[in-house]
This record gives C-alpha cells, structure tokens and sequence, in this order.
C-alpha cells in the first residue's frame, strides 16, 4: 500500500514534508502531445502501462457515438486510450463500472471523489487523479449540439487546443459539419449546467490519488499552446511511476 512521508507537527505538515513532488511537463509523442488534454502526459502514461504490460486495462472515458454520449469504459490498448483523448465534463457511473470490472481494471482515471470513494477498493494499482472544477449534468450537451440529435455526433471535444490554442475550443464533429464553441461560449454554458454540490467539494486537488494530473494555469513556459502539464506525485507509487 503507498505510504506518505508526511510531518507530524502543524509547521512539517504545512510548510515542508508533505512527501508530494511536483513537475510541468509534455509527451514526448508529438501525436499523443496534440490530441490528448493539456501536454497529453496522462495519454502517455496510461499507453506506456499498456503497452509494457503493467496493467490490463484503465478505466477512463470517452464519447459513444452509438449512445449519443459519453461513457465510462476500460481501455485495454493505446488505440482505446488514443480515442478517448480530452476531458469529460458530464457525470457518469464510473466507479461502478470499476467495480463491476475490478478484476481486470489495474488502474483507473478519477476525479477527488470518485477517488475518495475507491481508496479501500483493492486490486487498483495506480490512481491517476484530475484537479477537478466540477461536473455537469447530461442535458449540457444539447447546448453545444444546437439541437442535433446526439446520435450524430461522431465526437466530442469539451477543449481542444488544436483550435485556437490552450485551452481551445469545444469541437463537435457531426456527420456533415463541424461545430465551434468558443471558450466564453463554454463557460456560459457551464454556469448553467453544473451540479450544485459540486461547489461544496472539498476534493478538488484529489489527496487520495497517486498522480494528480492538471493544466498549468500561472506558469509561464515557452509554447504553452503545445501543450503542458502540471503532475504531482502524492504517494511513492505515483513518484516511480
């Protein structure tokens, strides 16, 4: 189980060992760097642990054309984790496909209290956490589809940087056209959509995973519409990986 270095007395725990490490930065795979969120260092991850058998599938999501939605699945190949790049913004019974699934889910991606809720769950090797502003009920997306049924959405992108830079444009792909949504534009929309308790959380920097995983808001580096990063390392397990 992973341990954390962390002080004893009110001065360590919130000045100096608090056993998290920090770092900003990018995939090394331009591909996986442009098509994934941020630097696309999470996509990296969860492919290296595929790729060299360290885990048999991750729980993540994506969009499903079919159902005319997103979906909590388990990626089993880099193909699977290719397309289900970006972020999700809409609730989904993740945890209980993880748990339904427990016995071949190595690792999961989670939001702070889907983290929280799994931190006794055995058999989930590494926990890879987002910094989480919220989550937003299903009816949202009929405000970006613009009254297409969601059936014809070959996919959907919440923030794509590939148009107009960080953090991008929400990108919806129809069968005959492509849609734009600007940031202000999203934002709106987000206002009106977002689940009340979320903005009671008190796990919005998710303490229960092993990575935490973000973008790199204030920090000034060069190409940041590139894409980058920010990853803190909250237990020994996350630190190695």
């Amino acid at each position: 189980k992973p341990t954390r270095d962390i002080g004893k007395t009110e001065q360590e725990i919130f000045y100096k060992h608090l056993g998290k490490k920090a770092y900003v930065a990018y995939a090394n795979n331009e591909l996986i760097r442009s098509q994934g969120q941020s630097g696309g260092v999470l996509s990296a991850i969860l492919c290296y642990l595929i790729k060299n058998e360290k885990i048999s599938g991750a729980a993540i999501s994506r969009w499903n054309q079919q159902k005319g939605g997103f979906e909590s699945f388990v990626a089993r190949t880099e193909e699977d984790v290719l397309n289900s790049s970006g972020s999700n913004y809409i609730q989904l019974p993740h945890c209980k496909n993880i748990i339904d699934n427990i016995d071949s889910v190595d690792a999961a991606v989670l939001l702070g209290c889907q983290a929280e809720a799994l931190s006794q769950t055995k058999g989930l090797k590494y926990r890879l956490g987002l910094i989480c502003a919220g989550v937003y009920k299903e009816a949202l997306l009929k405000e970006f589809v613009q009254n297409q049924p969601t059936e014809k959405v070959q996919s959907f992108r919440f923030k794509d940087k590939r148009y107009n830079g960080v953090p991008g444009d929400t990108v919806v792909k129809l069968d005959n056209q492509i849609v734009f949504h600007s940031k202000e534009t999203r934002n709106k929309h987000f206002k009106s959509y977002q689940c009340l308790r979320c903005l009671a959380c008190n796990m919005k920097l998710n303490n229960s995973s092993d990575l935490l995983f973000g973008d790199p808001w204030g920090i000034e580096v060069k190409d940041i519409n590139k894409g980058y990063t920010v990853i803190v390392s909250q237990t020994q397990t996350g630190e190695q990986l």
